[in-house]
């Protein structure tokens, strides 16, 4: 289903949400003014059908926006081996939690944010496969991208077994890129 047909609908369902309170509202007047009124039991059984009409559809937008982040993990695999070819290094991508929900437009978002953190990872965390060896490491790298629930959040990690960036050529770039004065950087520490 097309974004933004899912947006238009759930925009319709929110203006069904705000007229279900007001015709809730206007119930409850006439009831305070007509209490005795028969026709005050058929309007109390129409809202309360009516919302909970309402609730079901918005909650079922809801849930047809959402998709599994599955469905944008399985693109990072080609680009995963063939970045890892091109700079010679070996590398085993593993994805977990395929099966995690999430909002059709927040896939949409995080998509470049992942490709420059998978990027990252093997281009600056990995290493060669022979610098690996050198360490007592696996020749083959592992970059695992990971979604899954806590605390009401979803959580999308990407982690490796490399031996990350190396802090000094971090310093050197921000000096050469004129971000900070090598006076300054001389006295950050690597976490900084």
């Amino acid at each position: 289903i097309d974004v933004d047909r899912l947006d238009n609908l759930a925009n319709l369902i929110g203006e069904l949400v705000i007229d279900r309170t007001r015709i809730g509202q206007i119930g409850r007047v006439l009831e305070g003014r007509y209490k005795d009124d028969e026709l005050l039991d058929s309007l109390s059984e129409t809202t309360s059908h009516l919302s909970k009409v309402v609730s079901e559809l918005q909650e079922d937008i809801m849930k047809a926006r959402m998709l599994p982040v599955g469905t944008v993990f399985r693109r990072f695999t080609r680009m995963v081996r063939d970045l890892a070819l091109s700079l010679d290094k070996k590398v085993e991508f593993i994805t977990e939690g395929e099966d995690t929900e999430i909002d059709r437009t927040v896939i949409e978002r995080i998509y470049d944010t992942l490709v420059h953190l998978l990027r990252n990872s093997i281009d600056h965390g990995i290493e060669t496969a022979a610098d690996r060896k050198l360490t007592g490491k696996p020749e083959v790298a592992t970059v695992r991208l990971s979604a899954y629930h806590e605390q009401g959040y979803i959580i999308i990690a990407v982690k490796d077994d490399g031996g990350g960036i190396d802090p000094e050529k971090m310093k050197a770039a921000v000096i050469a890129k004129g971000l900070e004065s090598q006076e300054s950087v001389s006295r950050m520490s690597d976490s900084e």
